[in-house]
């Protein structure tokens, strides 16, 4: 498929990555220590309930640090709660990435976890910059834009692309989709769907665009990030948390303490 091939591509070039290995067949069992996280690696319908998210693999002596690590729900069936409390446990440093993820570990194993931010956002504009440029497409000739950045489909997305299209003077909606959506907009004339794009791509269309409508949380970030006015659509789920965290802090104008606080767990975990 192009879009795996060409984000496949983005990994090779930017990425220095070991083979994937799991489990038992963990190559790299005399490592000092052993990170999970970021993202909804503690949701147990996303690791299938596996221990092996939960570092269950790394040997006796091994430190295991979670960081930014997210639930993505608070539905936990009794299994899963007791397989939490027993690995949890184990670790030497916990942090999530929202304030109910700390208050769920808090609960389940009564341990504390740093509420930390997501990895992206310990990085600045500039320093993604040099990703931007191996963007293979440009941003669309019709500017200013609409960027919509939506996971799946949503009841809300195109009316607020309108909206804003209106209040900005846009003269397009692009609108950038993962492939399990079917999207069915009426053309009107100005929306322009690409389906096949790289992070770079991701990015630019960000940074470039005067309004951004998502209901993503790293969509919501990377807006942050870029200083981009931008809609955040609530999906009515868990995972709202995410977000509600992040803007939070934006609001609280905390952003800034926050990634001081997060780079300083990592140096103190890791040294």
């Amino acid at each position: 498929m192009l879009r795996q091939s060409r984000c496949d591509a983005f990994r090779r070039r930017h990425l220095n990555l070991t083979p994937s290995e799991y489990g038992g067949r963990v190559q790299y069992r005399d490592a000092d220590a052993f990170i999970t996280g970021s993202d909804q690696v503690f949701n147990p319908v996303h690791n299938e309930m596996n221990p092996d998210f939960l570092l269950d693999f790394v040997p006796s002596g091994r430190r295991r640090i979670s960081y930014g690590a997210s639930f993505g729900t608070n539905d936990f069936n009794a299994e899963y709660r007791e397989m939490l409390k027993t690995c949890l446990t184990k670790f030497d440093a916990l942090s999530v990435r929202e304030e109910s993820g700390a208050l769920t570990i808090k609960n389940i194993a009564g341990l504390d976890a740093l509420v930390a931010l997501d990895p992206v956002l310990l990085l600045d504009a500039d320093e993604y910059k040099p990703l931007m440029s191996d963007s293979a497409s440009a941003t669309p000739s019709v500017v200013p834009y609409v960027f919509v950045y939506v996971i799946g489909q949503h009841p809300d997305a195109l009316r607020m692309a309108l909206e804003k299209a209106k209040e900005t003077d846009a003269k397009r909606i692009v609108v950038m989709t993962n492939a399990r959506a079917e999207w069915q907009w009426p053309h009107k004339g100005i929306v322009r769907r690409i389906g096949i794009f790289t992070p770079a791509d991701f990015l630019v269309y960000i940074a470039n665009a005067a309004h951004v409508v998502t209901n993503s949380f790293h969509g919501t970030a990377f807006s942050v990030i870029f200083g981009r006015k931008f809609t955040s659509l609530r999906n009515g789920t868990a995972g709202d948390d995410r977000m509600a965290t992040l803007l939070k802090a934006k609001e609280a104008r905390t952003l800034d303490a926050m990634r001081e606080k997060s780079i300083s767990f990592l140096n103190m975990v890791l040294s």
